[in-house]
């Protein structure tokens, strides 16, 4: 093996942990493109909800991200979520500063990197 021969790892995450780094501001990243989340059925969507204990919990699932300038709804499954971050990671994608992405270390400019690479497959608005 060489120096310059290229090697990959995985990484292994919840669906809940991908959920509340890409949501865990409240969708407050996307705000420069997308003004609207909605659930699948275009009604307002609970990104949280609360356990047995009464702890907010995460609330994992499809929904709806309108894109302001195309004056578009994208439909956004929990399945391209994780192309989105895959892809993200993929393209050594970086966040607000210039941070890596990490599920660990999130903020809102993470959510909004991570959606828009589910929504298209690249990053189109910064």
């Amino acid at each position: 093996m060489q120096n310059s021969d290229k090697m990959t790892v995985g990484i292994t995450f919840t669906v809940g942990e991908l959920w509340e780094a890409v949501f865990g501001s409240d969708g407050a990243g996307m705000v420069h493109w997308s003004t609207e989340i909605r659930n699948e059925n275009g009604e307002d969507i609970d990104l949280w909800t609360t356990d047995e204990s009464g702890e907010s919990v995460t609330n994992p699932q499809n929904f709806r991200v309108y894109e302001d300038e195309e004056e578009k709804w994208h439909d956004v499954s929990l399945e391209q979520l994780r192309v989105g971050f895959e892809k993200a990671l993929m393209n050594n994608a970086t966040h607000c500063g210039g941070y890596a992405l990490k599920l660990d270390d999130y903020d809102a400019c993470f959510g909004d990197v991570v959606v828009q690479y589910a929504v298209f497959g690249e990053l189109v608005y910064g």
